[in-house]
């Protein structure tokens, strides 16, 4: 669960990792690999880059 200033938001599996792995270590795409690396094949990297996206978008990551 990711607690924002608009309130909590339940997270997937998916989207959990990829917040997780955006700690300002790694590019998008280092994100993108690593998260399809460790996802079920259904997973593709344009949802990945989207959800980033958003997720810059709604304030829970900063983008370097």
């Amino acid at each position: 669960m990711l607690v924002s200033p608009e309130g909590r938001v339940q997270l997937n599996l998916i989207a959990a990792a990829i917040l997780t792995l955006c700690d300002g270590t790694r590019s998008r795409e280092d994100v993108v690999v690593e998260v399809l690396r460790n996802s079920p094949t259904s997973t593709r990297a344009a949802e990945i880059r989207e959800f980033i996206d958003v997720a810059i978008e709604r304030g829970w990551i900063a983008e370097n």
